[in-house]
Formats: C-alpha cells, structure tokens, sequence
C-alpha cells in the first residue's frame, strides 16, 4: 500500500520540526561546540574554587582572585553593585557550607565561565545565605576577574535578603 501525503501534510510537518528545534534550550546546543582548551582550563578553575568554598578554606578560595578582581550578587534584570571580594571571614565563621552546582549547567565560552547553583551557607542558628544562583565568572590568565552571582531563589536569613 502507498501512502501518499499532500502538500499540508508535508508543510505541517515541515514547520513542526522547525518549531522543535527552534524551542530546544539554547545551551543545549551552543555547548556542543567542543571546549577549547582555555575554556576546560577555566571551567576546572571554577570547580576547584567551588570545592574550596566547601572545604572552607578561605585562604585558597581568596587565592583563585586576581589582585583586581570584582564580586556583585543581585537580581537577574538589575545591574549590581561591585566590590573587592572579601570572602575569608564568612568563610571562617560559616558553621557549614554547601555549594552545589546544578548539572548540566556549566557553559564557557572563552574567558567566560557560567553556572547554576544551589547555596547554603549555615552561619548560625537561624541566620543561613541560600538559595540558588545563576553565576557568571571572567577569567584572566587563570584568575578570576569578575563574579557576580544573580538570584534566582532566595532562601537566606531576612539580614542577607
């Protein structure tokens, strides 16, 4: 038996497949670019520096900034503020620190390395930073440069909001 399918049919589903590949998440595909070697090379240096925030060793979370380096956190669609990061005395005082990164979500394009993650940083009793992130890193010659961090979900103490 012979199928024959007519013209709407076939533009039916001509414009369907378009629709599907046009709606597929954009880092889904932009990602397949295979990595240059700089970019693993940064994308390592971000994974390390998470694992230094877990092991709570500010001196070598400290160590991963360059001598110039700026940190902003804030809300995504707003321009945040940047300052000098400071993060060896939080570091220190955190009761317990977990930073986890969501997978799938690392992205790095040259000297830019992007990731999704969960924060929760227990200072004390009632007072925690959490919630998750979306964080956008420059690097520079293995150093971070820029790292601002944009709210997605904030669960931290009222004093941290």
């Amino acid at each position: 038996m012979r199928v024959r399918a007519g013209r709407r049919t076939v533009v039916a589903a001509i414009a369907a497949g378009a629709v599907a590949v046009l709606a597929a998440p954009v880092a889904a595909w932009a990602q397949t670019a295979p990595l240059s070697p700089e970019e693993k090379a940064n994308i390592q240096t971000i994974s390390s520096f998470i694992d230094a925030w877990n092991a709570k060793d500010a001196a070598k979370v400290m160590s991963f900034f360059a001598a110039d380096a700026r940190f902003a956190v804030g809300d995504v669609g707003k321009t945040p503020a940047f300052k000098r990061p400071d993060f060896a005395g939080l570091i220190q005082g955190a009761q317990s620190i977990k930073m986890t990164i969501t997978p799938g979500t690392t992205w790095a394009r040259g000297p830019i390395v992007t990731h999704e993650r969960v924060d929760d940083i227990v200072l004390g009793p009632k007072s925690k930073i959490a919630g998750k992130y979306v964080a956008v890193f420059a690097l520079k010659e293995g150093k971070i440069v820029d790292f601002t961090d944009y709210i997605l979900e904030n669960d931290s103490s009222p004093e941290f909001r």
